[in-house]
């Protein structure tokens, strides 16, 4: 059973990867549109059900919101990262913020943070089958508990339903798995097969593949 592993952000994510994976990708969590009238007030917290989002959701993606925004893809990530308040006032930007909350309409809501997102499901349990697995397993770090998902019988809500915060995804022969990061907005995507952006092309997901100097802060083009 694969185990849940925090991520040290200022070590390359390539360097932090459990045994045997030799390749990852951020997965970017898509924007979210539901249909007009059903919207919820998210700075209360009420927030979609994964059963509502797989329902009547559709997934945006951050290639949309840099074309109305004129962001590019690091001054989305820390535009976002400064919606969660995960940066410092150091880092914080809170123009970059208004330029995004600026095109948010009443049908068009933030990616998940957190958590891997709902949209994910099915793509993850596609691609498990796809390679032969039969089984997604799963760890919990938090609520110390691990088990297994029968592919051939698979509702994604289960996933739901198993973990609110830090989880891993893996299938049973660990040749891929899939793990959240707190205050992020990404799922980090791990494989031992080196045709991995290939492999995120098929599942119609927007990625950043790691190299060598690839961080959790990804978004900063330069460290100190």
């Amino acid at each position: 059973m694969l185990q849940y592993k925090w991520l040290n952000g200022s070590v390359p994510i390539l360097e932090q990867l459990p045994a045997g994976f030799s390749h990852a990708a951020l997965l970017l969590h898509p924007f979210i549109q539901m249909p007009k009238g059903s919207a919820r007030d998210w700075n209360k917290e009420k927030f979609f059900s994964d059963e509502e989002i797989i329902q009547s959701g559709t997934p945006v993606k951050w290639e949309k919101i840099m074309q109305w925004t004129g962001l590019d893809l690091g001054e989305l990530g820390i535009a976002l990262q400064t919606t969660i308040n995960s940066l410092s006032k150091e880092f914080a930007r809170e123009d970059l913020y208004l330029k995004v909350n600026a095109i948010m309409k009443e049908d068009l809501y933030y990616p998940n943070e957190d958590i891997i997102p709902a949209f994910f499901f099915d793509k993850i349990a596609a691609v498990l089958k796809s390679n032969g697995a039969h089984f997604l397993t799963y760890h919990d770090p938090i609520k110390n508990i691990a088990g297994r998902i029968d592919l051939s019988d698979f509702n994604p809500l289960e996933i739901g339903r198993i973990a609110q915060k830090e989880l891993i995804l893996a299938d049973e022969n660990l040749e891929f798995a899939f793990m959240n990061q707190f205050d992020s907005l990404y799922t980090l995507f791990m494989t031992k097969n080196e045709n991995i952006s290939q492999i995120v092309e098929s599942m119609d997901m927007e990625a950043i593949i790691c190299t060598d100097d690839t961080y959790v802060d990804w978004y900063f083009t330069s460290r100190q």
